[in-house]
C-alpha cells in the first residue's frame, strides 16, 4: 500500500499537468478558430458588399443613361422640325411625365445660339410669343449669345433660367462646348442650379445635348463647331435624384451605409455633390469602397462606407461570440475529462469522441459558406462574383486564341405585377423556374448568372456566327415566355435581351456587360425587336 501510495504521489502532478496543458491548448485552438472564422466571415461580407456596391453604382449609371436618352429625344424634336412652338414644346414635355418618373429632374430647356447682330430680332421674336418681359441675362454687349429660350415646366423656379446666357458661366460653358465638339450628351461638373433658393440647397449638374443646323450630326470637329445652333439641356438636383434612387432600389441598405457622390475621378471635398443621411459610426469589419460611375460624357466617384448597422458586421460579431463561448466551454470540459483520464479510460474515450464530433461539425459548414459566397441563394445560379471570375477567364482565353465570346443581358418584363398580385413567393417560384430553363438550354461551358432582381446574364465563351447568338436569344426568350404553373396559376413573363460581343463591343468584362445592358434597354424600348445587339 505504501509503495502504491508513493507511486500515486509521484504521479499526482499528472492529474493537474495534463488538464492544464489541454486547457492552454484548447484556448489557443479556440482563439485560432475565432480568428479564422472572423476572417472568413469578413471575406464573405466584403464580397457581398462589393457586389451590392457594384449593383448600386451600375443602377446610378443606368438612370443617368436614361436621362441622356430622354434628352436625345428632345434634341430629335428640335432637329426634326423647322420651328418648335412654345405650346408644342410644352405638350411634348408634359407627355414625358418627368416629375413623376424621374425625380430630381428640374425640367428641360432649349438654349439658342446667335450672334450679336441678331440680338434685337431674337428678343423681339421671343417677346412676340407672349414673353413680354423677356431679356438676355446678364446684360451687356458680346459677340455671341446663348440664351435659354424654352424651359419646362414653366414654374416660378424655372422662370429664373429664362434668358440666361450659358456662355458666361465657366462650368456650363465647359460642358456645353464638350457636347458640341464630341457630338453627344455631356454631364457638367458640379454647379448650383438657377432653380435653387436659400432653402434645401443641393448640388446640381446639367446634361447638354448639341443641336446642329439641318438636324445633321456632322462628322468632323470643324463641321460640328460650324454647324452648332444651340443645345437642349436638363438641370438635375443630385440630392433628389440619389435619394429617390436609394429609396426605390435600396431602402434598407441606404440606412446601413454612408454614400457620397463626387464629381470627377477623385473624391475631392470641393466636388462633393451628395452625402447620405446615414447615422452611426463606421463599421470596423472592413473599409470604405471607392467606385467610378460612368455617366454620359463624364465620371463620378462614389464612396460607400458600411456603418455599424450593416448586417454582415453584426453577424460576424455574433458568430465569433458563439465560437468563443463554445470553445471555452469545450476546453473546460475536455480539461475536466482529461483529469479523470487517469481514473477512467472510458471517460477519456468519450471526451475524444465529443471533440471529434465538434471538429467534424466545424468543418462549421465551410463548404456551405463557400458555396453561398458564389451562388444566388434563390435560384442556385452563379452570382455576380462567380460570373465576373468566369467571364474574366473566358475573356483571357478568347484573347489568347483570337476567338469571339459574347455576353447576353436579360431583363424580365411584366414580372412586377406577379409579385404585386400573387405575392413574392410566387415571384420567387417563377425566377427559380426560369433559372432552371436557362441552364437546361445552355452548354456546360456556358454560365448563366442571376444579376439581381429580375435580371439574368449569360456568358458564352465561344460562338460561331452572329446569327447563332440571335437564334439562341430567341430560343431563350421562347423558353422564358412559356407560362409557369405556380399554385394552380399560369404565370407568364416576357424578356428583353441585349447582346454584346468580344471584341466588337468591348475588350473588358465590365464594358461588355455595360454594352449588353445598354442594348437590353434598346430592346425594352422597342417591343417589336426584343433582342438587340450592342451598337459598335
Amino acid at each position: 500500500m505504501a509503495a502504491i501510495k508513493e507511486g500515486f504521489l509521484k504521479r499526482k502532478w499528472l492529474v493537474w499537468a495534463l488538464p492544464g496543458c489541454i486547457l492552454l491548448i484548447g484556448l489557443a485552438m479556440t482563439w485560432l478558430q475565432v480568428a479564422m472564422l472572423q476572417e472568413r466571415e469578413r471575406e464573405v461580407a466584403r464580397q457581398e458588399f462589393t457586389i451590392r456596391a457594384a449593383e448600386l453604382v451600375a443602377g446610378l449609371e443606368r438612370r443617368m443613361v436614361n436621362h441622356a436618352q430622354i434628352l436625345l429625344g428632345v434634341a430629335g424634336l428640335f432637329s426634326g422640325e423647322n420651328q418648335v412652338t412654345r405650346d408644342g414644346f410644352q405638350r411634348y414635355y408634359a407627355g414625358l411625365r418627368l416629375g413623376i418618373t424621374y425625380p430630381g429632374v428640374q425640367g428641360i430647356g432649349y438654349v439658342e445660339l446667335f450672334s450679336a447682330d441678331k440680338k434685337e430680332r431674337h428678343v423681339a421674336e421671343v417677346r412676340a410669343q407672349g414673353m413680354v418681359e423677356y431679356a438676355i441675362r446678364p446684360a451687356g454687349e458680346r459677340d455671341v449669345y446663348s440664351s435659354v429660350v424654352y424651359v419646362e415646366p414653366f414654374n416660378w423656379r424655372n422662370q429664373r433660367a429664362l434668358g440666361f446666357d450659358m456662355l458666361l458661366e465657366p462650368i456650363r460653358v465647359k460642358a456645353a462646348m464638350r457636347a458640341r465638339d464630341e457630338g453627344r450628351v455631356v454631364t457638367s461638373d458640379k454647379v448650383v442650379l438657377l432653380q435653387e433658393t436659400d432653402q434645401d440647397v443641393q448640388a446640381g449638374v446639367l446634361l447638354f445635348a448639341p443641336l446642329y443646323r439641318q438636324g445633321d450630326w456632322p462628322q468632323s470637329l470643324e463641321e460640328r463647331r460650324t454647324a452648332l445652333r444651340g443645345w437642349v439641356y436638363m438641370p438635375l438636383r443630385i440630392g433628389d435624384f440619389v435619394n429617390n434612387y436609394l429609396q426605390q432600389e435600396y431602402p434598407e441598405l441606404s440606412k446601413q451605409i454612408l454614400l457620397e457622390v463626387y464629381g470627377g475621378e477623385e473624391p475631392r471635398a470641393e466636388e462633393l455633390m451628395y452625402r447620405s443621411a446615414g447615422e452611426g459610426a463606421a463599421s470596423t469589419q472592413f473599409a470604405s469602397m471607392v467606385r467610378r460611375a460612368v455617366v454620359p460624357g463624364g465620371i463620378w466617384t462614389i464612396t460607400l462606407t458600411p456603418l455599424a448597422a450593416y448586417g454582415p458586421g453584426r453577424q460576424v460579431d455574433e458568430r465569433s461570440a458563439a465560437v468563443v463561448f463554445a470553445g471555452i466551454f469545450l476546453t473546460v470540459v475536455l480539461s475536466l475529462l482529461s483529469r479523470l483520464l487517469l481514473l477512467s479510460h472510458l471517460q477519456v474515450e468519450a471526451a475524444l469522441q465529443d471533440a471529434t464530433a465538434a471538429h467534424v461539425k466545424m468543418v462549421e459548414k465551410e463548404e456551405e459558406i463557400r458555396y453561398m459566397a458564389h451562388h444566388d441563394p434563390l435560384t442556385g445560379l452563379p452570382n455576380r462574383a462567380l460570373f465576373i471570375d468566369r467571364a474574366g477567364q473566358a475573356l483571357a482565353l478568347a484573347w489568347r486564341n483570337s476567338q469571339p465570346m459574347a455576353i447576353l443581358f436579360l431583363d424580365l418584363d411584366r414580372f412586377k405585377p406577379i409579385n404585386d398580385q400573387y405575392g413574392h413567393d410566387a415571384g420567387d417560384a417563377v425566377l427559380r423556374t426560369i433559372g432552371k430553363r436557362l441552364q437546361s438550354m445552355l452548354r456546360a461551358s456556358d454560365t448563366v448568372c442571376r444579376q439581381g432582381g429580375d435580371e439574368f446574364v449569360v456568358l458564352l465563351p465561344d460562338f460561331k456566327q452572329r446569327e447563332d447568338l440571335e437564334n439562341l436569344a430567341y430560343k431563350l426568350r421562347a423558353a422564358i415566355e412559356d407560362p409557369c404553373e405556380v399554385d394552380g396559376n399560369l404565370l407568364q413573363v416576357s424578356v428583353s435581351i441585349g447582346i454584346a460581343m468580344y471584341p466588337e463591343h468591348g475588350e473588358s468584362v465590365e464594358m461588355l456587360i455595360q454594352r449588353a445592358d445598354a442594348a437590353m434597354y434598346q430592346a425594352k424600348a422597342n417591343p417589336a425587336k426584343p433582342v438587340c445587339f450592342a451598337s459598335t
